[in-house]
């Protein structure tokens, strides 16, 4: 060890702390003058000095320029110029709920071209739906010095204590969170769902089973189904209602088949997501029902797999690349000190119709290099 190490080694902690956050400050680390800094508590747990000394710390950083009050927030005040120019400007974190799922994959990808655009990092990880998880993982972004989240919640009500409080701001993307005021990038689920409904019963279905998921408390796709079949004089009862453990899908499959079993034909039956109506259809063929006469089937996401299933799928698609790039322009107003009252911005889907409730009607028929058929739009 040399002699400045030595001396180095020799300081107090609070001293070697603030030397290596300057260190970071001036190169561009903690991205540009204006960029928000991370947190005092952030600053404890990542240095391992306690909140009080910390504190200490940020002041004296304050005192020397290189930090500046934001609000609620201290932000970048000084750094060097040759040194930040050659630094990512921002880094955000994304959490989603199931990184096996094409849906959150794609909408991971489509985060990733939005942030590259904006010459942002991105950092992301997944919950799993699990909410222990959940939270590890937020303190990681946290503590992996990100200014920003992104989230996919693994709960719609459990995940409250999970986002209750969190130092960083958060932008909620495809579900909301109760008693969470935070901006939200959703579609429009309920009228989706009665859309749904309505194609249906244009089909001449007259019997309606629905497959939703465990991990939410509220369904508006389903509640927007039933309000939908009510509306032509059909009933969804909870008898004709399966719910399926979104991380282990075939599980399930006892009960999906049972559900399509038991309906009176001509029936349909709408999926929370395509994965669910794709197992649905291999089981309705492995039994012997008849897709779309005596069985219609529709999903929600408008996958890639929806056009390559036999029959392929009728599924609801929106813009996830809007999705990730509306919630990502969200957050940076956020992170730039934005204190307007939290929005929520719908997406408006479409229901692109396909051989699933169709029929031969459409087959062979190539309108579209992911499209091949008709579409309802729902505004």
């Amino acid at each position: 060890m040399d002699k400045n190490n030595r001396l180095h080694s020799s300081f107090p902690k609070w001293l070697r702390v603030k030397e290596q956050l300057r260190n970071e400050i001036l190169s561009g680390w903690h991205g540009l003058v204006g960029s928000p800094f991370i947190t005092v508590r952030t600053v404890a747990k990542q240095c391992g000095i306690s909140l009080a000394t910390a504190q200490k710390v940020a002041t004296m950083l304050k005192k020397d320029g290189l930090l500046t009050p934001g609000g609620k927030r201290l932000l970048v005040a000084r750094t060097d110029d040759s040194a930040a120019g050659r630094k990512k400007v921002l880094r955000i974190g994304m959490i989603v709920a199931n990184l096996d799922s094409p849906f959150f994959a794609s909408l991971l990808k489509n985060a990733e071209l939005a942030t590259n655009r904006h010459g942002i990092e991105l950092i992301s990880t997944c919950s799993n739906y699990d909410l222990s998880r959940e939270r590890q993982k937020l303190e990681m972004m946290i503590a992996s010095g990100a200014t920003g989240i992104l989230a996919c919640p693994a709960n719609d009500v459990d995940s409250a204590p999970n986002f209750t409080g969190l130092e960083l701001p958060f932008v909620l993307l495809g579900r909301r969170i109760e008693g969470i005021d935070a901006d939200s990038v959703l579609v429009q689920n309920f009228s989706a769902g009665q859309a749904v409904a309505r194609h249906l019963c244009r089909c001449g279905k007259t019997d309606f089973g629905y497959i939703g998921v465990k991990n939410f408390v509220r369904d508006p796709r389903m509640q927007g189904f039933r309000a939908g079949l009510a509306e032509n004089g059909f009933k969804l009862g909870n008898d004709k209602i399966v719910l399926v453990d979104n991380n282990n899908i075939d599980s399930s499959s006892t009960a999906i088949g049972q559900l399509a079993g038991r309906l009176n034909p001509p029936s349909g039956i709408f999926c929370f997501h395509d994965l669910i109506a794709s197992l649905l259809l291999r089981l309705a063929i492995r039994n012997g029902i008849s897709v779309p006469e005596h069985l219609a089937v529709v999903g929600f996401d408008n996958l890639p797999v929806a056009l390559e299933l036999t029959p392929s799928l009728t599924s609801m698609d929106y813009p996830i690349d809007q999705m990730a790039e509306t919630a990502l322009e969200l957050l940076m107003k956020r992170m730039n000190g934005s204190k307007s009252r939290p929005v929520v911005n719908y997406l408006e889907p479409t229901l692109v119709i396909r051989e699933s409730t169709a029929g031969n009607a459409f087959a062979g028929q190539r309108l579209g290099q992911e499209m091949e058929c008709l579409t309802y739009n729902l505004a």
